[in-house]
């Protein structure tokens, strides 16, 4: 369900009919993939499907990253047919959520990837310079998404830069 207007009492039983939904899925749903796992047509259509699906849509998030990001320093997990792709921004000079609130201003969503490493005690930067994409997006989306993330990124690291380069002068100077 997206957004419903209605009196109250209406959009309570929504409400917890949509909390419900959430919660737990069907006995029929349950039941239809039981069968699906059981019967081995589910792993077919994973493998023959679904896997080469987003194989291909991980290949179009790859060359549009590849073309607008030749001077980054990027890389991609593997891509083996799941529904997101993993980005690593090495050196990212601000932290995943600031650059995710970045991103937001130019109408791209992306997941900062530091909740993904539970249990990690150690301060490791990589952890902050990660971001999973949804493949769920059509090429278009795709490529136009990787562009603005691209302007986004370039500022970053060029702002980063020359902030750099300020406060050396400074302490050359002072």
């Amino acid at each position: 369900m997206g957004i419903a207007l209605g009196a109250e009492q209406v959009i309570q039983a929504l409400e917890s009919f949509q909390t419900n939904l959430c919660l737990h899925s069907s006995r029929y749903g349950q039941a239809i993939a039981a069968h699906a796992i059981r019967s081995g047509r589910l792993a077919d259509i994973s493998t023959r499907v679904i896997r080469p699906y987003y194989q291909a849509k991980f290949a179009v998030l790859e060359s549009a990253l590849r073309d607008v990001m030749p001077d980054v320093p990027w890389f991609l997990h593997r891509g083996e047919g799941s529904i997101f792709g993993w980005l690593w921004l090495q050196d990212l000079p601000v932290i995943d959520w600031e650059f995710y609130e970045l991103l937001k201003q130019k109408g791209v969503l992306v997941v900062p990837g530091s909740p993904f490493f539970p249990g990690i005690r150690e301060d490791w930067s990589h952890t902050r310079q990660c971001f999973r994409i949804s493949l769920t997006a059509s090429d278009s989306e795709l490529i136009t998404a990787m562009r603005r993330l691209a302007e986004v990124t370039e500022q970053t690291y060029r702002q980063s830069n020359s902030q750099t380069t300020e406060r050396v002068a400074d302490l050359v100077v002072g």
